[in-house]
């Protein structure tokens, strides 16, 4: 109670989200007074007191174990981005979704398509990135199967095997990309402006900055059921002893869907 509603700048901050704290005394535990709070407010509102009160703990354990100090505008600027960000991707997530393509397609001269894909080993926190490069004809220009070790969640998985993704693009030299992935999360990431406070948050911002290194670069989230290819090639890396990459070629099992692929573009021509 004491961290959230009586240290430092916390009364400016509350102040600032329009929540009403006044009936507050110091006999009253937080869910009380959170349950006054919710009282008479339309359902959405829930989501200031909320975020307030996880950003007021972030600020007074940055404080208490880093040494790090922030500024009642600085708070208060965290609090309003990351309430943003959730409703621009609660509109994305909710709004009619029109039915994804079952069939990959090939890009456009001069581009390139990337897909890229994860295994993620729950348990161990390891991950096995897979990626593979098409030209405009859907034959493979190169590829890769890495592992990575000490992964802490699934998204994180994702956000690792971009980087690595746009890596290998970058030591190809190509300069016009289109990405595709089937984490809409990611997708929608990547394609905001607004900074990202997240955890993933250092992960997004180092692949914008990798971005900015490109001429044309575009990111799509794309079906699962065409994204085959390069979940190959992460599995393929479980049975390798280190990893590996791949000049105008692909492994055995990856091979098999890329004929996949090709056939049913060639029939849905």
């Amino acid at each position: 109670m004491h961290t959230l509603l009586m240290y430092g700048p916390t009364k400016n901050v509350w102040r600032s989200s329009g929540v009403d704290w006044s009936n507050f005394n110091e006999n009253m535990d937080f869910c009380t007074w959170l349950n006054l709070v919710f009282q008479n407010r339309k359902h959405d509102f829930g989501e200031i007191p909320v975020t307030t009160s996880w950003a007021l703990w972030q600020a007074n354990n940055k404080s208490t174990m880093e040494g790090k100090r922030q500024s009642f505008q600085d708070i208060c600027s965290i609090i309003f981005s990351i309430i943003k960000e959730m409703r621009e991707l609660n509109d994305k997530i909710l709004a009619p979704m029109n039915a994804m393509n079952s069939i990959w397609k090939p890009p456009q001269e001069p581009f390139v398509k990337v897909n890229f894909d994860v295994v993620f080993k729950t348990t161990l926190h390891h991950s096995y990135s897979g990626f593979v490069i098409k030209n405009s004809r859907g034959l493979p220009i190169g590829c890769g199967s890495i592992f990575n070790k000490f992964v802490s969640d699934s998204f994180t998985t994702k956000a690792i095997a971009y980087l690595q993704a746009l890596d290998f693009v970058r030591e190809m030299s190509f300069t016009h990309v289109k990405v595709e992935g089937d984490s809409r999360t990611m997708i929608v990431k990547i394609n905001q402006v607004l900074p990202n406070f997240s955890d993933m948050g250092t992960y997004i911002e180092e692949i914008k900055i990798k971005v900015s290194s490109f001429q044309h670069i575009s990111f799509y989230h794309i079906d699962r059921r065409v994204n085959i290819v390069s979940h190959m090639l992460a599995k393929e890396r479980m049975s390798m002893r280190e990893d590996r990459f791949w000049v105008e070629d692909l492994p055995t099992a990856a091979e098999i869907h890329l004929a996949i692929d090709l056939s049913r573009l060639v029939s849905h021509i």
